[in-house]
């Protein structure tokens, strides 16, 4: 592999990051499936709603920390990608 299909490469995966947001980059798996549910201990959690409840509260703090994590990732790759194009020019020129 060159250096520049290796520039390729960074660029088209920059792309994806772009066209879906930045949301391609959370790690949604490792925010979804945590190993503790925060009310599986309480009260909250030995009613009927506890499921419930248990639910809207993953949502909320998967969201509450995917939301920034995809606009910063947005930014950052919206710079990394005109910079490898920069690049990729430099070496085609």
């Amino acid at each position: 592999m060159t250096y520049l299909d290796d520039l390729k490469e960074k660029k088209r995966k920059s792309l994806i990051a772009i066209c879906t947001l930045g949301f391609s980059t959370v790690p949604i798996s490792k925010l979804w499936t945590r190993q503790g549910d925060p009310v599986k201990e309480t009260h909250i959690g030995t009613t009927d709603f506890g499921p419930i409840i248990g639910f809207i509260l993953k949502l909320v703090f998967c969201l509450s920390i995917a939301v920034p994590w995809a606009l910063v990732m947005f930014i950052y790759h919206l710079c990394r990608y005109f910079y490898l194009r920069s690049q990729e020019k430099r070496i085609t020129n």
